[in-house]
This record gives C-alpha cells, sequence and structure tokens, in this order.
C-alpha cells in the first residue's frame, strides 16, 4: 500500500493535497482511513492532507461507533490538515428535499402534457435503498469544492487557499460545508426560458452594434440569491450543525460558486455575500467579515448555478457534544471495552477522550467569550493564516 502511494504521487506533475474519503462509524475506514492519514503524514509531511468523513447518525446499528469515532477523531487532530465532515442524518434529509423537488417537477410536467423529460436514475442495477441519493450529494460538495483545481474559472480557489484562509488555528480545521438544494425546471419554464434567449440572440443579430456583453436576467439573479438562502439555513447544511444559530462564532468562511458568467456576475456573487454574512453570521472581533470567494465558469450538471459554502464554526461543538455523550454512555460502563483493549492499551482510549475534550472546550471558550486572544490558543495561530478580509 505504501509502495502503492509512492509510485501514484511520483506519477503527479504538480502534487496539490491528498484528499482522504472515509467514515468514522467502524467498519467503513475509520481505522483504515486515519491510518493512511497518518502514513501520509510521514511520507509526505510538506503535502496538505484532507479528509472528508462521514459521522455516524444518532440512531446508526453500529453499537460500538462511538469508540470507533473517538478514537479516529484523535487521528484527525493529529495528522489531518483539514477535515470536512458530514454526517449521514443531513445527508439523508438533504437528499429527500432534492426528490421532493423533482418529484413536483415530473408531476407538473405531467399536468400540463408537456413532453415528458426523461428522471435521473440513480438506481444501478438494484433497488434504490436512499445510499445512492446520500453518496450523490457528497460527491456533489467534493465535486464543487475541487472544482477549481479542474475547470478555468475568474476567481479559482484551490483546496490549499482554503487551509490558508480558513484555519486560524492548527487544531481547529474542521470545515462545515452546505449546498444549496437543486430546483429542476419543468418543462414549460425550459421552454419560456429557450425562447426569451432566441429572442436576445435575434435581436443581437439584427442590431449592427457589437453584442453586448451577457448581463444576469431576473431569473438568474432570484436562482442565486435561492442558493444562498440554501446555504444559510439548516436545509442546506451537510453537517449536524447550524452556523447561523444564536451564539456561534465563525471564525472563517468561503463561497464557491460555479457557473457561467451569465449566470453568476461578480457584482450580484459579492452582494449576496456581503449582505448574508453581515445578516447571519457572527465573527471574532480578530478577524471581522473574513470571507474567501472563489467562482468557476464552468456549472455544475444540471444546474445553472451552485453555490458551496464553507465555514469554519464553533457551531461545530454541536456534534463533539454528541459523540461524546455516545461514547461515556459506554465508557463509563467500560462497556464493548475489551474488544479494543485486545489490541490497544486502555490508556490509548482514555488519550482519544481527553482529545476529544480540549477540542471540545476550545470551541465552546470561542463562543463563551473567554478566548480573547491571549489564551494558549494564539501561541498555535497557524503561520499562514490571513486574519484580514480575503474578498
Amino acid at each position: 500500500f505504501e509502495e502503492g502511494l509512492r509510485k501514484n504521487a511520483e506519477n503527479c506533475d504538480s502534487l496539490q493535497t491528498f484528499l482522504v474519503t472515509h467514515s468514522l462509524g467502524g467498519g467503513t475506514g475509520s481505522g483504515v482511513g486515519t491510518y493512511v492519514l497518518s502514513m501520509l503524514s510521514d511520507l509526505f509531511p510538506k503535502i496538505s492532507r484532507f479528509s472528508a468523513c462521514v459521522y455516524p447518525s444518532e440512531d446508526n446499528d453500529v453499537v460500538t461507533s462511538p469508540y470507533n469515532t473517538v478514537l479516529a477523531m484523535k487521528q484527525l487532530v493529529e495528522h489531518a490538515d483539514c477535515v470536512f465532515p458530514m454526517d449521514n442524518s443531513s445527508l439523508f434529509n438533504f437528499s429527500k428535499l432534492e426528490t421532493a423537488n423533482l418529484n413536483k417537477v415530473v408531476a407538473s410536467n405531467a399536468a400540463s402534457s408537456a413532453i415528458n423529460v426523461k428522471e435521473p436514475i440513480v438506481r444501478i442495477g438494484r433497488k434504490d435503498k436512499g445510499f445512492d441519493a446520500i453518496n450523490a450529494v457528497a460527491a456533489r460538495m467534493l465535486c464543487n469544492l475541487t472544482s477549481s483545481s479542474r475547470f478555468h474559472g475568474e476567481m479559482n480557489v484551490d483546496l490549499n487557499e482554503i487551509y490558508t484562509n480558513l484555519v486560524p488555528f492548527p487544531k481547529l480545521h474542521f470545515l462545515m460545508t452546505a449546498l444549496n438544494i437543486r430546483h429542476p425546471l419543468s418543462v414549460k419554464d425550459q421552454i419560456n426560458r429557450q425562447r426569451a434567449q432566441n429572442n436576445q440572440m435575434a435581436a443581437t443579430t439584427s442590431s449592427s452594434k457589437p453584442p453586448p456583453r451577457p448581463k444576469a436576467s431576473d431569473a438568474s439573479r432570484v436562482a442565486l440569491q435561492r442558493c444562498f438562502s440554501d446555504v444559510f439555513s439548516s436545509r442546506g447544511q451537510i453537517t449536524a450543525g447550524d452556523p447561523t444559530a444564536k451564539g456561534c462564532v465563525t471564525l472563517a468562511s468561503a463561497f464557491l460558486a460555479r457557473g457561467e458568467a451569465s449566470h453568476v456576475p461578480l457584482s450580484d456573487f459579492l452582494k449576496c455575500v456581503t449582505e448574508s454574512t453581515r445578516k447571519h453570521l457572527q465573527f471574532p472581533h480578530w478577524n471581522q467579515d473574513a470571507c474567501k470567494i472563489g467562482m468557476c465558469n464552468t456549472a455544475s450538471p444540471g444546474d445553472d448555478v451552485s453555490v458551496l459554502a464553507v465555514y469554519n464554526s464553533t457551531a461545530f461543538s454541536s456534534v463533539l457534544a454528541r459523540e461524546h455523550t455516545s461514547f461515556s454512555r459506554l465508557y463509563r460502563k467500560k462497556a464493548m471495552l475489551h474488544h479494543y483493549t485486545e489490541f490497544v492499551e486502555e490508556k490509548v482510549v482514555a488519550e482519544a477522550e481527553h482529545s476529544l475534550c480540549d477540542l471540545l472546550a476550545e470551541y465552546r471558550a470561542l463562543e463563551s467569550g473567554t478566548f480573547n486572544g491571549k489564551s494558549d490558543l494564539n501561541d498555535e495561530m497557524s503561520p499562514y493564516v490571513q486574519l484580514f478580509p480575503a474578498f
């Protein structure tokens, strides 16, 4: 496995980051995934290591998942530069909303007796149990996150810039994400849009003047505003936490848009970012209005415009508190602990819990305002962080 990593790294012209995708519940990458991160830390210490991990939901059926999650969390704190946590329940709720929107469009097409639009197929030779839709949401988040590294854009943002601008303290590198919910167009809406584009093209062709620079239509502006409405609400969150909740502090944020210039004008995008962050987010006094923006000119398949929001927020403490509560229920009684002490000493589990409690305490210190720049966290500040508005 180590040799395979070396060979693939050597074949890269410009190795930028490693992105490890795994789950934390157990049997799905909590051990192997974090082991790979530690291996990469030793083999390539100067290359950034990113983790996209799925946290188990509260009603998961793996009894030992609290142990697996807490043990994996210690490795994520030590060996990952950035972590993009996702939550099974949040992914499921998100996909449910998108399926409801798709069903409305299908019903509208049937009611208007229009040409039937082919419904996206999410089944691959078997009955869909909801996992395909959930995996599609997670994949779309990662595609939007890495789009600037794969496509041209006016203001491309690579993963290293995300790490530089959004991680002020090395340990607090858990970045929550939010996506806009897809709203497919009905056949009637598609026909109306095509007519408007044809009329605009005909007017431009008949005129002797040079064609004007494409401008955003009212529909595009409404779509962009709807995207920001989604990423600033609980329905668009992919992690079980809400950065806009009262008392939550956002250390830094980023907003990455995808779409052609005619659908995502820079002025409209900046306006949405400025107004939304001032209305919904609370920043610390030492990093006021700290936002990073990125624009990719290649739209996501099936969308004219899409927005991915990335938050480094103390709202993630709710996930940590939930996992610690589940862990404590078992650990207090030493239940299921023998499955782990066969291979590691019990103090390894105790150290993992201590690491989680320290991380939770740091997030809560920021929320309560007891952290004022004079604590030990100030000594650990990343030497690369930019504590000023990034746009």
